[in-house]
């Protein structure tokens, strides 16, 4: 397991969003038209058994690209009718595009995808400069064009992707609600071998203990006993539940026979101290 460095800027706010939009709260998108085609397009090919680059992650680049795109939208409008008023047309270009750009954020952050370029990208370049000294039409036409053109964009939604990966794989209540979103009743996948980084990653976020009864697995994971410790489908197969690492934890034997072939997680932790003492 290699490191990499957390920037946390937004990452709960998204997490907020990514966790609403599984019980349609959010009016941030326009969840309820886009979740089908999210869940259609993710099924379109077939789904490879616990890929790396997981559910979660696709859902979270799914979903960040789509909240950028539709927050900026609005503020596009916003911008777009600053510029054609009255007062703008009485100045030169370079003012008329700070006229409108002028609001609660400084020019170069005024976008969503600016401030995401900012903190997760490399080159920083803002929509703003990208279009000052443009000649340009619609402030739409140009926006598309410097989203496809930006090859940080890509990599800046990789990097926060990443971030609110890390922070959600250790909710184990969304992850329930996630499998369960994905899950299709129609048709089950098979069984198969889980791959040891899959053991690795659920080991350490279980913290090598039942997620169930919280015993304490730890001593048994060096030789593993898999008659000890079992690695179990959250949403089960038989529900439709994906070979996927978000859809694992960890389970002693007992806890795992009496779930069964049942959809089940847990949302008691361990606690990293004691505060009555």
């Amino acid at each position: 397991m290699r490191d990499f460095d957390m920037s946390y800027y937004n990452v709960y706010y998204y997490c907020n969003i990514l966790d609403n939009l599984l019980y349609l709260f959010t009016s941030s998108i326009d969840w309820a038209s886009t979740a089908a085609q999210f869940k259609d397009s993710f099924y379109e090919d077939d789904i490879p058994n616990f890929p790396k680059y997981s559910a979660l992650h696709t859902f979270c680049d799914y979903a960040i690209r789509q909240l950028i795109w539709e927050e900026d939208q609005k503020e596009l409008d916003v911008i777009g009718e600053r510029y054609n008023d009255e007062y703008a047309k009485s100045l030169d270009q370079v003012g008329r595009l700070k006229y409108a750009f002028s609001g609660d954020y400084k020019h170069e952050q005024r976008l969503w995808i600016d401030r995401l370029l900012h903190n997760y990208g490399k080159n920083n370049q803002s929509f703003y400069s990208y279009i000052h000294d443009r000649n340009f039409e619609y402030f739409d036409d140009e926006y598309d064009e410097f989203v496809f053109l930006n090859g940080d964009y890509d990599e800046a939604v990789s990097n926060l992707t990443r971030e609110l990966f890390y922070v959600l794989f250790q909710n184990r209540d969304f992850l329930y609600r996630f499998n369960c979103y994905l899950a299709r009743s129609e048709s089950s996948i098979d069984r198969c071998s889980i791959p040891s980084w899959v053991k690795k990653a659920v080991k350490y976020r279980d913290k090598g203990k039942c997620v169930c009864c919280g015993n304490d697995l730890s001593g048994l994971l060096d030789y593993e006993d898999d008659n000890s410790i079992h690695f179990d489908h959250i949403v089960s197969l038989k529900n439709g539940g994906l070979n996927d690492v978000t859809n694992i934890q960890l389970m002693c034997r007992d806890c795992n026979l009496k779930k069964s072939s049942s959809s089940y997680t847990n949302i008691r932790y361990k606690d990293w101290y004691d505060i009555d003492l």
